[in-house]
């Protein structure tokens, strides 16, 4: 009789497999041997999930990415353990191979042979760098020949900060490793696997990257949600180009259970992390809202609020401070006396604990006296004991009283720590308050610094939490997925031969009612909002998409009476152009067109300077789309199909240009931005629509992220979307008049977003919500 610890779970698997099969066998008695791997080859039985693997992806050939731990990590071992041969490569040396080992050891275990064969590794692999692509893709080739499977799973969290304090090159770095290097990858291996006949590529998005049609707010990350939702759209986008020989889809989990969300080696998981960085942005917008209203109340340059911060000590606010700072200090203050107090309560109570225990000694001393002088010296004795002990509780009533101090850390003996002082220096000088970039580093150099910790772990803990509990609100999840679920949901997906196109989702879907919807425009805004566009200045920001720019133009001054109008282009070419049509508003000094080239920050600054605070601020893209090949002609003809560099450029001049106009446009004061996707039309060939709808989708997800962020923003700036690509090319416009409706569709949406009335969450939280991060379809 076998009487191996897995016997009856193999069994049972075998005898369940037979009865739901196929096959009809004769009634009889199983026996198993003595040593199931002496049968089978293998050192230990496998059984329950694993049986339904063997053989499900043998001969195939996978590359995966971010494959040394985590979700890429079983991805790999699952598919090794299917019967694939697989690529793991990641940047860390020494994880991968400790992957390696782990995998190659449970495959002798059950039996393949040669192993080490089946799994190798590309340690070093940076998929930011486009040479580490490169030579990715030339190993895995010259060792297997083939790929079969192309797993993007590697990616990072991005910088984790609000728009209006992420630095352009961390959003294009998480662009970079997140979206950019995909559609390298697929460019490099789609001739070979349209060449083989065949073919899969999977995108390991998120959850925060959206459904089809639906974007979901992911504040202080949203270049993460940016890039996760070009993961998704991607996938649906090339689905027409690369079929029928390869199938692309993507995969959107959830949080994971695992390192990356529990955090190892003394490195603090994901939601900790980001409690902490919650903590310290509500203060340093507490801060920059002080300063902001102060600037406004006074009417004083910014410079003379923030030399009244000099201390650092709310404790020391000048009596003379706007306010504004003077109720941020005081509740401060407060807050720190409450824990102080607390602390000071704890040890008088075990002064008093420590003073009760040497009286009793004393009195138990004058009893053994009178009882006689023999039994003094014990009396004695038992008095320095209890004394002994009394002084120990007092003591240790001093050190808790210094852990209550050092618990409560220094958040409110201080206004902020180095990371929000330099924070806060950045924004202002991004919101154009501080002129003096040499003042503000003396500044900062010279702010007496906050000791560690600022925020306490169970301030932290505590922020963690609510973070964790609405996600998981958010998700209809009822148990966290661990890394193996998902995975092995991943490679029941690959063996699907019969979808492409398609998201995903390993562990559970949406909740809509916490998302925005892509819609419809309907209607058009009502007059008395109208009125309020008179004498105003707008900005509007454009290069090539001179129609809808020229019509919006002549709305705003032919109809609405706008005060002026400024065009920021990309070239004087444009602009001369620009200024030539209007040239009757130019003479009345109502029109002004400038070229910024790729100077946006700087250009939006100087029109600011020259011509005020613009009521609304319409950014249009500079760049065309592409009208480049997505696939080859045939197997062998790739030549001039579009490539990394020019995915890159697309989301530079599509998606970067769009956030860093919004990221310095929301520090300014009534200003309501207004993000316009590239125009197409049925001429449009299917690629240029492909990546409009890419683009749209992605972007969608920054504008929704930012309307929600702006709730947390002294300015409360409302941010919406105008897309001017239609769902299906067949709905585009077929002759003039359609066109020619189409262009009164956009206009009326740019005006229905430029006129709404401006969002106050302290007079209707509701109706600040409704205005913002909507992406309406024209």
């Amino acid at each position: 009789m076998n009487e191996e610890e897995e016997n009856l779970d193999f069994a049972a698997a075998w005898a369940a497999k037979l009865l739901h099969s196929d096959r009809r066998v004769k009634e009889g008695n199983l026996y198993l041997p003595e040593k199931v791997g002496d049968a089978t080859d293998a050192q230990k039985p496998a059984f329950g999930w694993a049986t339904s693997l063997f053989g499900l992806h043998l001969g195939k050939v996978a590359l995966i990415t971010g494959g040394s731990a985590g979700i890429g990590g079983q991805i790999g071992r699952l598919l090794a353990l299917s019967g694939a041969k697989v690529c793991l490569a990641a940047r860390q040396e020494k994880t991968l191979i400790e992957k390696r080992d782990a995998v190659i050891a449970e495959l002798r275990q059950i039996g393949y042979t040669h192993p080490e064969n089946r799994v190798m590794i590309v340690p070093h692999t940076d998929v930011a760098n486009e040479a580490a692509l490169i030579a990715l893709v030339e190993k895995v080739i010259a060792t297997y020949g083939r790929v079969d499977y192309l797993i993007n799973n590697a990616g990072i969290s991005g910088a984790e900060e609000m728009v209006i304090d992420m630095p352009v090159e961390a959003w294009r770095n998480t662009l970079q490793t997140n979206l950019i290097s995909n559609y390298s990858l697929i460019r490099k291996l789609a001739p070979l696997m349209k060449e083989q006949g065949s073919g899969y590529v999977l995108n390991v998005s998120s959850y925060f990257g959206g459904e089809k049609y639906v974007a979901v707010p992911y504040p202080n990350r949203a270049d993460y949600a940016v890039s996760k939702a070009g993961q998704r759209a991607l996938a649906e986008m090339l689905a027409r180009f690369l079929g029928p020989q390869i199938q692309i889809n993507a995969i959107a989990p959830g949080p994971v259970d695992g390192t990356r969300l529990r955090g190892s080696a003394g490195q603090p998981g994901l939601y900790q992390r980001r409690g902490r960085l919650v903590l310290e942005g509500k203060r340093l917008n507490q801060i920059y809202a002080a300063l902001i209203q102060s600037h406004k109340a006074k009417g004083q340059a910014i410079e003379d609020f923030l030399k009244l911060l000099d201390t650092n000590n709310p404790g020391e606010l000048s009596a003379e401070a706007p306010a504004p700072l003077q109720k941020l200090a005081a509740s401060l203050v407060a807050k720190g006396d409450a824990v102080s107090a607390g602390g000071a309560t704890l040890l008088q109570k075990q002064v008093t604990e420590g003073d009760a225990v040497s009286a009793g000694g004393a009195a138990l001393l004058q009893k053994q006296v009178t009882e006689g002088d023999t039994v003094s010296a014990g009396g004695a004795a038992l008095l320095q004991e209890q004394v002994t002990e009394g002084d120990a509780v007092s003591a240790g009533g001093a050190t808790l009283l210094q852990k209550q101090v050092s618990d409560t850390g220094s958040a409110y003996r201080f206004f902020m720590n180095p990371t929000i002082a330099r924070k806060l220096v950045t924004r202002l000088e991004l919101g154009s308050y501080l002129k003096d970039k040499v003042a503000s580093q003396q500044w900062l150099e010279q702010l007496p610094v906050a000791p560690d910790p600022f925020f306490t772990p169970a301030e932290i803990e505590k922020e963690a939490n609510k973070i964790k509990e609405g996600t998981l609100a958010m998700l209809n999840l009822n148990r966290m997925p661990t890394e193996q679920d998902v995975a092995l949901a991943t490679i029941y997906y690959l063996a699907d031969r019969n979808v492409s196109g398609e998201t995903f989702q390993p562990s559970g879907g949406l909740r809509f009612d916490r998302t925005v919807t892509e819609g419809e425009l309907f209607g058009k805004p009502t007059p008395n909002r109208l009125e309020k566009l008179n004498s105003r200045t707008i900005f509007l920001i454009g290069e090539y998409m001179e129609l809808p720019l020229e019509r919006l133009a002549h709305s705003y001054l032919d109809e609405h009476q706008v005060g002026r109008i400024i065009i920021l282009t990309h070239t004087q070419e444009r602009a001369n152009e620009y200024a030539k049509h209007f040239d009757s508003y130019a003479q009345q000094g109502r029109f002004h067109a400038r070229p910024i080239g790729n100077e946006l920050e700087a250009g939006l600054e100087a029109a600011i300077r020259d011509f005020d605070r613009p009521l609304a601020c319409v950014s249009t893209p500079f760049i065309p789309l592409t009208q480049k090949r997505l696939t080859g002609k045939d197997e062998n003809s790739w030549e001039g199909v579009f490539d990394e560099k020019d995915f890159a450029e697309l989301c530079e001049n599509q998606l970067t240009h769009h956030f860093r106009i919004a990221r310095k446009m929301s520090l300014v004061d009534g200003v309501q931005i207004v993000l316009v996707t590239p125009e197409t039309s049925r001429t449009t060939a299917p690629e240029g629509f492909g990546l409009a709808n890419f683009v749209k989708t992605s972007l969608h997800a920054l504008t929704v992220t930012l309307g929600v962020e702006s709730e947390r923003n002294v300015h409360q700036i409302p941010v919406n979307q105008v897309n001017l690509a239609r769902r299906a090319h067949s709905e585009e416009p077929t002759d003039l008049s359609e066109e020619e409706e189409e262009l009164t569709r956009f206009v009326n949406a740019v005006l229905l977003m430029t006129s709404t009335p401006l969002p106050d969450a302290t007079i209707s939280r509701y109706r600040s919500r409704i205005y913002r991060g909507n992406a309406i379809t024209t």
